[in-house]
């Protein structure tokens, strides 16, 4: 009999299950309302990331995405293309955008993306947003009520992962007894952006008053690795600090560096492949991404009520070991860049988003 207290269904990627089950049936047909036979953007960076950074993010979007996009990042190509995606975080000011596209067809979407919270954009690119007020008419960002969402992961049950190709999902590793992991501290992050909005590290201060935390990264005194930033193009389930943290600790602190409403990042799903239960701190809604039981909210809990908790867990391993039973349920999928991309194509492919 199912446990009905388990069953989870990530809205956000739902409608994206829902074409590859049409594709998978037969049952989609595309509309013709593009320039081309299939959707076709102009992306714009002004970054500083290898040549083929972008055309490996974007490869899949022609082979595996049930609608399937073409895109090209030859300016000169602007009033030719369905829409124009600008990466916002790296450009250098309004008027070199302007100078380079030219000024905007009020029929044509510039859709605004955006990876970081406006807290991390400002100090890390000193960014001002309030400069592009009015350029951009769609927008690509963590928040909920964009037009195009942008998540950095999903897991889906193991019924529907059929639907989905197959490299994308990984198996994650079983679960071990608590007695079996080496580490005499139980609790382990990996942190190497000390710049803190969201007062992570004075929780993770306080914490460690209580029960003992090691910190990996340019934000502790252990270290391991290189920062695990997106343009590194690691993989969470062979990255040898990830696997470190995920084998020898009986927790992973997964906290972002910004508590803004709904970001969430890459951290909580890096950790879901490993026997170690995550623990996250951010501003968006995990019931709604991650599945019934499966992390601990430390918003829920002062600092010293979390450590009490957690010591709970560690002398009652059967308490310990519900923290991965969903695993018998679900998939975890980290292709995030994948899932946006198809929601961006999906968006794009209905009329109402290029109108």
């Amino acid at each position: 009999v199912e446990n009905k207290s388990f069953h989870f269904e990530d809205l956000y990627f739902k409608r994206i299950l829902e074409t590859f089950k049409k594709y998978s049936r037969k049952k989609y047909v595309p509309q013709k309302i593009f320039k081309e036979d299939i959707p076709r953007f102009l992306l714009v960076t002004n970054d500083l990331k290898p040549v083929d950074y972008w055309n490996n993010q974007f490869h899949h979007i022609t082979s595996e995405c049930p609608l399937p996009c073409k895109f090209t990042r030859n300016v000169s190509e602007v009033k030719n293309v369905d829409a124009v995606v600008i990466h916002l975080d790296t450009l250098l000011s309004r008027s070199i955008l302007e100078y380079n596209l030219g000024a905007r067809d009020p029929k044509q979407p510039w859709v605004m993306m955006t990876f970081e919270t406006p807290l991390m954009a400002n100090k890390t690119y000193r960014l001002r947003y309030n400069d592009f007020n009015y350029l951009f008419n769609r927008t690509m960002t963590y928040r909920r009520d964009s037009d195009v969402i942008i998540t950095h992961g999903f897991v889906v049950s193991q019924e529907d992962s059929k639907y989905l190709p197959y490299h994308w999902r990984v198996s994650w590793e079983h679960t071990q007894s608590i007695y079996t992991k080496p580490s005499k501290v139980a609790v382990g992050t990996l942190l190497s952006n000390c710049k803190d909005t969201s007062g992570r590290l004075q929780y993770i201060k306080m914490l460690q008053k209580y029960i003992d935390v090691d910190i990996y990264g340019d934000c502790g005194k252990l270290k391991c690795g290189t920062p695990l930033y997106v343009a590194s193009r690691y993989k969470p389930y062979t990255d040898r600090c990830l696997k470190k943290l995920g084998r020898e600790y009986k927790f992973y602190l997964a906290f972002e560096n910004s508590f803004c409403k709904d970001y969430g990042s890459e951290k909580i799903y890096n950790i879901l492949y490993y026997p170690v239960v995550p623990i996250v701190y951010g501003g968006i809604k995990y019931s709604e991404i991650l599945p019934p039981h499966s992390y601990i909210n430390a918003a829920d809990y002062s600092p010293e009520e979390l450590a009490d908790y957690l010591n709970f867990l560690l002398e009652n391993p059967q308490e310990y070991n519900r923290y991965f039973e969903w695993k018998d349920r679900y998939v975890i999928v980290d292709y995030w860049w994948r899932e946006n991309h198809l929601r961006f194509v999906y968006q794009t492919s209905r009329p109402k988003f290029l109108q």
